[in-house]
């Protein structure tokens, strides 16, 4: 690739895999209990509190700013699809030769919500955030999985959920000038926690 977003891109690139093969304009957001067989890649939400499974979404959608990530990654032509737009607004060219070195760390975090929010595919903020939680990237056996937990200090609704890509691992995950919006899942039903409820995300983006 002759750039230095290369470390970034093994992760990234299976994720945008993923929702591309499988098909990330399908599907309203489910809640079951158990994930249903399919034989195409996709990106799977599991949401549990306490430890037990409290959510499910087999297929996650994501923004126009995972798609500005993808388009980054796989051709360097320095179109207008290669920005993109971080939770306090301010603006990135992924192709700009001048950023090449700032996003190769790279990371993820989870965005919880208590807002009525409805999903749209050009979001770049989630309303009524009540937390932001850094997670830790795994693979387990064909799904690349990220999973990050929050204790609740309050009581509330969560009722949505999000994924934010951050540019550099070495900052903060609660800073809006470091994180973009890249999935984002309203749920059906709003999921109630109390102070001291332990809740846990897992997003999974699964190979067949």
């Amino acid at each position: 690739m002759g750039r230095r977003r290369v470390l970034l891109a093994v992760p990234v690139l299976a994720a945008v895999l993923a929702a591309i093969v499988g098909g990330y304009m399908l599907g309203a957001t489910q809640n079951q209990q158990a994930p249903q067989p399919d034989n195409a890649m996709h990106i799977e939400l599991y949401v549990y509190k306490n430890g037990r499974l409290a959510y499910y979404d087999p297929d996650d959608p994501v923004t126009t700013n995972f798609l500005h990530l993808l388009e980054a990654i796989l051709d360097n032509d320095n179109d207008e699809y290669d920005t993109v737009t971080f939770m306090d607004g301010s603006k990135l060219d992924l192709e700009d030769a001048a950023n090449t070195q700032l996003y190769e760390v790279g990371g993820a975090g989870v965005v919880l919500s208590n807002a009525a929010v409805t999903f749209d595919r050009s979001m770049t903020q989630m309303p009524g955030e009540i937390a932001v939680i850094q997670v830790h990237a795994d693979v387990v056996g064909s799904a690349l999985q990220f999973t990050g937990t929050w204790t609740s200090n309050m009581t509330t609704n969560i009722t949505s959920i999000g994924l934010v890509w951050m540019l550099d691992d070495h900052k903060s995950v609660n800073d809006p000038s470091n994180t973009a919006l890249i999935l984002v899942d309203t749920l059906q039903q709003p999921l109630t926690v109390n102070n001291g409820d332990v809740v846990t995300v897992v997003y999974k983006i699964v190979f067949p």
